[in-house]
C-alpha cells in the first residue's frame, strides 16, 4: 500500500480547491515484461473502491501476520525452527502440529468444547482458539492414527527418530509422552520434504535491489492438506511451511485448468451448479477492463500506462468492441458531419478518416477530394453508401445495389475489394477458417491417387488457405489483394454459351 499527496502552488491540500488531496496505490509487479527480475510498478485505486481495498488491506495482513514473521524468522536465521536451539528436545505431538500444520492430533469424536472451539475458528481466525484448542487436547486420552502413520518406521529411519525425555532413541510403540530433536527434523524437513520447505529465495526487482519474500502482501501455509479434509484446519502459527502465493494458485483459485477447477472458488462457494462451473481467467478482467475503458473514450496512452504496456498498439489486442462501437468513437470533421448526416455514408467516412478501410470506393472518393474538394468527394460517398459490407473475415466496400455478390463470403479467394481490419472478432473467425481449411486439406491429401475430385479439392483448399494467411498477415485498413480479381463481376457479360 503506498499513498501520494497533492497540494496547490501554496502547499494546501488539493482538496480544498475541488482536486484530490491524496490517493492510494497498490505496488505490484507489472507482467509481460520479457525481463529476469520483477518489475515495479505503481496502480491507483479508484476512489470508488477505495474503502473495500483498505479493508482487504487490513484484512490480509491481520490473517498472514503470523505466517509472515514464521517467515520472516527463517529468512534472517536460515533455519527451519528458528523458534528452538538446534540441540532442544521438542514433544512429538507439538512437532506433528509443526509438521503437517494440523492442531488436532486427538482422535474422534472430539469433546463438545474442542468442537466448538473449531467452529468459532473457522468463523474468525481467531488464533487465541489454537491455543484453547492445545489446551483442551491435553485432557484427551487417545492419538488419533494419522499422527502414528505420520511418525512411521520408514519416516524415523529417514530422520524423525522418537527419543524419551534424555534424548535417547526410543523405538516402543505409540506417539504420546516422546520427542524430537529439532537438528534431526531440520535435515529431515532439507532432505525428505523439500516441497514443503518454505519460499525463502528473494525477489530480485528491476531497480536493482531484492525483496525479501515474507515483505510480500499475500503469504499462505504450503501443502495444506488438512484445511478442507475432514474435520480440521491449518494452525497458522505453528506451521513450518510458508510459501507466497504465486500465480498458480490465482489461476487455479478462478478455475483455470479443468482438472483443478473443483478447487476454485466458484466451486467452493457457488450457490448452483451453474454458479460452480464458473471459471475466470486473469486476462479477462485485462480485457474487459480495455474495453470499457475504450467505449467511453479514454485516451490510448491512458489505458497503455495503466496497464504497464510499452506501447500503445498492445492495448488495441485488448479492444473488444464491435465495429459499431470502434467507429462511433472517431469524431470527424463538423463540415464533413453535416454535409453526411448520418448512416451507412458516415460509417464509410468515420473508416477512410481513420484509416482502417481501403478499395474501390475509397480509391474513388480521394481522387475525387484531390480534384474537386471535399464537398464533391462527400457527395460521392452519399451517392455510394450502400458500398459497405462488414463481413465475419473484414470490410468490403464495392457497390451491390443491383444484384448481391456472387461471390458471397469467398473473399479470401483473391477478392480486390477485401480490407483487413483490426477487430478481435475478425481475427478469431479466421483462425477457425484457418483450421478448418487445414483439416479439409489434410483430408483430401489422405485420400487415395485417383480418387475423383481429389486433386480440385486440394487446389480449392490450398487456395482459400493462403488468402487466409495472407488476410491475418495483412496491417488494419490495407487492401489484402490490391492486385486480385473483382469478384463482384465474375458473373456480368456472361451466359450459358461462355465456355462452350
Amino acid at each position: 500500500r503506498r499513498t501520494r499527496s497533492y497540494v496547490d502552488e501554496a502547499g494546501r491540500p488539493a482538496g480544498e480547491k475541488g482536486g484530490i488531496s491524496e490517493v492510494v496505490l497498490i505496488r505490484h509487479f507489472a507482467e509481460k515484461q520479457q525481463q529476469s527480475y520483477f518489475f515495479e510498478e505503481s496502480m491507483f485505486v479508484p476512489p470508488m473502491f477505495q474503502e473495500d481495498i483498505e479493508q482487504i488491506f487490513a484484512d490480509v495482513i491481520r490473517l498472514t501476520a503470523s505466517l509472515r514473521a514464521t517467515l520472516k524468522a527463517q529468512y534472517e536465521t536460515s533455519r527451519v525452527f528458528p523458534q528452538y536451539q538446534p540441540s532442544q528436545l521438542v514433544d512429538a505431538l507439538q512437532m506433528y502440529v509443526h509438521l503437517t500444520g494440523n492442531p488436532i492430533w486427538a482422535t474422534p469424536p472430539y469433546p463438545t468444547e474442542l468442537s466448538q472451539s473449531l467452529a468459532r475458528y473457522r468463523q474468525s481466525y481467531d488464533q487465541t482458539e489454537m491455543v484453547r484448542m492445545a489446551d483442551i487436547q491435553k485432557g484427551c486420552v487417545y492419538v488419533a492414527a494419522a499422527v502414528s502413520r505420520y511418525f512411521s518406521q520408514e519416516k524415523r529411519g529417514q530422520g524423525l527418530m522418537l527419543r524419551d525425555r534424555d534424548g535417547n532413541p526410543d523405538n516402543g510403540r505409540g506417539v504420546r509422552g516422546k520427542f524430537l530433536r529439532v537438528s534431526d527434523v531440520e535435515a529431515f524437513v532439507a532432505k525428505h520434504v523439500p516441497t514443503k520447505r518454505s519460499d525463502l529465495a528473494p525477489l530480485k526487482l528491476n531497480a536493482g535491489g531484492q525483496l525479501a519474500p515474507w515483505e510480500m502482501l499475500f503469504l499462505m501455509p504450503k501443502r495444506a492438506v488438512g484445511e478442507g479434509r475432514g474435520d480440521s484446519v491449518v494452525d497458522l502459527t505453528n506451521t513450518f511451511s510458508v510459501g507466497i502465493a504465486d500465480q498458480t494458485l490465482l489461476i487455479t483459485a478462478l478455475g483455470g485448468p479443468k482438472f483443478e477447477s473443483q478447487y476454485s472458488l466458484f466451486a467452493s462457494y457457488g450457490k448452483t451448479d451453474e454458479e460452480r462451473n464458473f471459471s475466470l481467467t486473469t486476462h479477462q478482467l485485462r480485457h474487459l477492463q480495455d474495453t470499457e475503458l475504450f467505449r467511453v473514450g479514454v485516451a490510448d496512452t491512458i489505458i497503455s500506462k495503466r496497464h504497464n504496456r510499452q506501447s500503445v498498439a498492445q492495448s488495441y489486442v485488448y479492444d473488444h468492441r464491435s465495429l459499431a462501437e470502434t467507429m462511433s468513437a472517431v469524431e470527424l470533421p463538423d463540415d464533413w458531419a453535416d454535409s453526411l448526416g448520418g448512416g451507412n455514408a458516415t460509417i464509410i467516412a468515420k473508416l477512410v478518416y481513420s484509416g482502417k478501410a481501403n478499395g474501390p470506393i475509397v480509391r474513388e472518393f480521394k481522387r475525387i477530394q484531390a480534384e474537386e474538394g471535399d464537398h464533391a468527394a462527400l457527395q460521392f460517398l452519399m451517392a455510394e453508401a450502400d458500398g459497405f459490407h462488414a463481413t465475419p473475415y473484414g470490410t468490403c466496400l464495392t457497390s451491390f445495389t443491383v444484384d448481391p455478390c456472387p461471390k458471397n463470403l469467398e473473399c479470401v479467394d483473391d477478392c480486390r475489394h477485401l480490407s483487413a481490419t483490426d477487430l478481435p472478432e475478425h481475427r478469431t473467425n479466421l483462425v477457425v477458417l484457418h483450421g478448418r481449411l487445414k483439416m479439409a486439406l489434410e483430408h483430401a491429401r489422405s485420400k487415395p491417387e485417383g480418387t475423383v475430385g481429389r486433386a480440385n479439392q486440394i487446389a480449392h483448399a490450398e487456395k482459400r488457405l493462403t488468402g487466409v494467411e495472407k488476410l491475418l498477415a495483412t496491417a488494419p485498413g490495407e487492401l489484402v489483394f490490391p492486385e486480385g480479381v473483382d469478384l463482384s463481376n465474375s458473373n456480368k457479360n456472361r451466359s450459358i454459351l461462355n465456355g462452350t
